[in-house]
């Protein structure tokens, strides 16, 4: 009798079969898992409920984008007063490197702030961080700071969690204890820096190292996604204090097993090593922004410049004994200098985990409870003490952050003995005459625990609606992105307050914690206190040197002014010469032409100036259309429309000569009203084109825009990214830097001798000095630029010389010259060529990061095959 055999629907059966099975059998393990640790399950739903509990029940997200309504052009569209204003850089920079993020842009460069910088190497790596990047990834952007809170929230929980198991602290008061340490004040403040991408994973370090000490495996890759984690938080001190704290614990727990595993000592050093190399492409050019930056010089003293007075130790019990930002009570402490702010001084573990803490150091049999003891005194004495703190000031990772940040380590020892003192109070009462009562008492101590961090870290983090957190739409940063490209920025006061110029796509010339040394001093020629003891470079339009050529050399097109503020407008009305004055008003109506012949009778003219009056409007689509042609050449040199909004903020109409006219040169000047009616102004009893009060600008500034969330001037005088020039000359810094006749149109100034290649190109005749330039920008933060010559010239730009650039000439990489201090130009022979500006992070190190994380596969792969499982074998009894 021979067997039938399978059909499809016996086959689709057995696999749906199997496929359930498998699914029942999770279901079934997940429902074991959730039963054997349903009291930490518990704290943690509390926790998560409490802190979540607008979201949940209105729909509010945790975000503090309130403080965008504060700056303008948002504070102009809207009315939002920011609940914590004190959260200001999490939305201001790094809410805006998670949008970029989201598009990849700017991975390798990041052209937005500061005239370009690193990509994700720089400090902009922390969006690779496991805590950002999977919920930016994951979510709406407007939802990324409640996945971002939520994940560093529950996996410092659950590490802490299996750490103190491991510690043999019973389930209780483990749970307990990872509570202390998850959502301790000092921690919970923090969670939107990116220093708490590191705290997070304190506790999966020290479960690491128990489990080493304990004599079991700790398996090669999960180590290496432990480093390299670590090493993409984005807050190198932050790194080192889990670093330090966790090698004390590592030779104490060693010293107290008596063991020396030599073979875990190796995976440790060698997923040490490995997660160096993967993270090497990021690491290298953040080290030497770095020191491009000069911030460390800077900082070199930093950890010994301020330490807290003794009476701030009742922060440990009184968060709110200086004041409290959201409820608007901050005094603080002029003492405390710059870290005289909420988040830094916050110290709070909590009042119910303090008092477990003081139980704790009764529980005997728990040996580990002196080193944690001892941690706890040591870093409060590192914080409060000038005298102790001397001793570490030095070390490599403390060096340049004040002591006072060692807070984020409280947690560590509180959790432990919370854990401890829970686990003793727990036992005391289950063993009373009274157990159900002793027991209900025990889960009431828990969750005062956790409910009191939990309603303090509630308080402090903001909550939106949808409207408020995604920002109102910007007309005038709408009409720069419509512009062409490429072109930089430069925001006068906070408007559009670095960095979030990211967010709206626009590249600012201004940056927070994004500038080397030289470029800010190049800056400063612009505005003397643009840069200050602070990281965040500001322009204040009343001591602006809007002549100075260095403004034009880094192609800033606009100059951005807020609504509130009018002071560009005089400073152009300064330099206006009037040629016919503005005297008697007539009006332009609805369907009519005016036409008016210019001669401008000077040199050093930029543009011609029409005051105006806006009447009224009607119709669909009203508009004034104004155009400026060539008298010479016919030419069209200027065509515009103004919508009746835009000239209800515009009292007069500035019309560039598009080139510095001279002398005698006419022009035809049209404007052409459809649906609006103006008022033009005339000289006395004038009331035609041919009496048209009309004045010369000569100054390279002129209000192209008003709209009601900014006024956008445009800088005539501003070079594009990339440019020919033929001269050249050596100059030294302090000359280049002190010279107020630079004329970098025709020259590229070179800080030392100039190369004998590049004198040659003096020699071109004038008549082959013609040069037609096309550019195209690059994804990877590059430009790509086709270029038809009749002779060689230096191709200059305003693009920076970093590591992370290489120019590409028809596919040759080619010899980037070092011009103007920082940036970069090229020599381009005659002819066409296509000249590419190309950016990457890490160069060299690429190679070298894929092998890396290829033999870490390969281990584990390996130790897979040998029947070892790191994540089975981790878990907790």
């Amino acid at each position: 009798m021979s067997m039938a055999e399978p059909t499809n629907e016996t086959l689709s059966a057995s696999n749906g079969g199997a496929a359930g099975a498998l699914w029942r059998r999770g279901w079934r393990r997940a429902g074991r898992s959730l039963r054997k640790h349903r009291f930490a399950t518990l704290l943690l739903t509390t926790v998560v409920a409490i802190v979540f509990l607008p979201t949940v029940t209105s729909l509010r997200l945790l975000s503090p984008n309130d403080v965008y309504y504060h700056y303008d052009p948002w504070m102009s569209l809207a009315t939002a007063r920011a609940q914590n204003q004190l959260i200001h850089d999490p939305p201001l920079s790094y809410f805006t490197l998670v949008s970029l993020l989201r598009d990849g842009e700017s991975f390798h460069w990041n052209r937005h702030v500061g005239g370009g910088i690193p990509g994700t190497g720089s400090a902009a790596s922390a969006v690779l961080s496991p805590f950002v990047l999977i919920p930016s990834l994951l979510l709406p952007l407007q939802w990324s700071y409640t996945g971002i809170v939520l994940l560093k929230l529950t996996v410092a929980f659950w590490f802490a969690y299996f750490w103190l198991r491991e510690e043999r602290l019973g389930k209780r008061g483990s749970a307990v204890g990872a509570i202390a340490f998850a959502v301790a004040g000092s921690t919970s403040v923090w969670w939107l820096w990116q220093g708490t991408n590191a705290t997070a994973l304190y506790p999966a370090l020290f479960w690491a190292i128990a489990r080493m000490a304990r004599g079991k495996r700790n398996g090669l890759l999960p180590l290496v996604l432990l480093g390299v984690s670590f090493l993409l938080s984005g807050y190198p001190a932050a790194i080192a204090y889990g670093v330090y704290l966790g090698g004390a614990y590592a030779v104490v727990s060693l010293l107290r097993f008596r063991r020396l595993p030599r073979r875990e000592l190796v995976t440790f050093a060698l997923a040490g090593v490995a997660a160096l190399a993967i993270a090497a492409p990021y690491l290298d050019p953040f080290v030497g922004f770095l020191g491009r930056t000069g911030y460390l010089e800077s900082r070199a003293d930093a950890s010994m410049r301020v330490f807290f007075p003794l009476a701030h130790l009742r922060a440990l019990v009184q968060p709110y004994w200086l004041g409290d930002p959201v409820a608007r009570s901050w005094v603080g402490d002029s003492a405390l200098g710059p870290l005289n702010n909420f988040v830094e001084v916050t110290i709070y573990p909590g009042v119910v985990v303090l008092a477990l803490v003081a139980l704790g150091l009764f529980r005997r049999r728990k040996e580990m409870r002196w080193f944690f003891v001892a941690a706890f005194g040591v870093i409060l004495a590192l914080m409060f003490s000038p005298s102790a703190g001397r001793f570490v000031a030095d070390l490599p990772g403390l060096k340049f952050s004040p002591l006072v940040r060692l807070r984020v380590l409280l947690p560590v020892p509180c959790a432990f003995l919370a854990a401890a003192g829970f686990g003793l109070l727990d036992v005391r009462l289950r063993r009373s005459a009274w157990p159900a009562i002793g027991l209900r008492v025990a889960w009431l101590v828990a969750l005062a625990a956790a409910a009191d961090l939990a309603l303090f870290a509630a308080w402090f983090h903001p909550h939106n609606t949808r409207e408020v957190a995604s920002l109102p739409a910007s007309k005038a940063l709408a009409y720069l992105r419509a512009q062409e490209r490429p072109f930089r920025v430069a925001p006068t006061f906070l408007y559009m307050m670095p960095n979030s110029a990211q967010l709206a796509r626009l590249e600012d010339i201004r940056a927070h914690w994004g500038a080397e040394r030289a470029y800010r001093d190049l800056l400063r020629r612009i505005d003397p206190q643009s840069v200050d003891q602070s990281t965040v470079i500001t322009f204040n339009s009343l001591r602006m040197n809007l002549d100075d050529p260095v403004l034009g050399m880094l192609n800033a097109r606009y100059i951005i002014e807020p609504p509130s503020i009018d002071i560009l407008r005089y400073l152009i009305q300064e330099r206006t010469r009037w040629v016919v004055a503005p005297e008697a008003p007539f009006e332009l109506s609805s369907g009519n032409r005016l036409a008016r012949a210019l001669t401008i009778e000077n040199d050093g003219v930029w543009a011609i100036a029409i005051p105006f009056d806006f009447v009224r409007a009607t119709g669909e689509k009203p508009e004034l259309a104004v155009t400026l042609t060539s008298a010479e050449t016919g030419a069209q040199l200027f065509a515009a429309s103004f919508t009746p909004a835009e000239l209800l903020r515009m009292p007069i109409l500035h019309v560039p000569t598009r080139s510095h006219a001279g002398a005698g040169r006419g022009y035809l000047l049209e404007m052409r009203a459809n649906g609006v009616w103006i008022n033009l102004l005339a000289s006395v009893g004038g009331k035609d084109a041919e009496s048209l009060a009309w004045g010369t600008v000569e100054r390279p500034l002129i209000l192209e825009r008003a709209f009601k969330d900014g006024r956008l001037f445009r800088n005539l005088a501003a070079l594009p990214r990339f440019w020919a020039t033929w001269e050249a000359e050596g100059i030294d810094r302090e000359s280049f830097l002190s010279s107020g006749d630079l004329d970098f149109s025709k020259t590229a100034y070179f800080m030392g001798a100039v190369p004998i290649d590049v004198r040659r190109v003096a020699a071109v005749p004038p008549s082959a000095r013609r040069v037609s330039l096309s550019v195209k920008e690059r994804a990877d933060g590059g430009y790509e630029i086709m270029t038809e010559s009749e002779g060689a010239f230096v191709l200059s730009s305003s693009e920076k010389l970093t590591p992370e650039l290489q120019v590409i000439v028809d596919g040759v990489r080619s010899r980037a010259l070092a011009i103007n201090t920082i940036f970069a130009g090229v020599l381009v022979p005659a002819g066409r060529h296509t000249v590419v500006f190309e950016r990457r992070i890490g160069r060299g190190w690429w190679p070298i990061s894929a092998i890396a994380l290829g033999l870490v596969v390969l281990t584990a792969w390996r130790e897979r095959r040998r029947g070892f499982s790191p994540l089975a074998s981790a878990s907790p009894r």
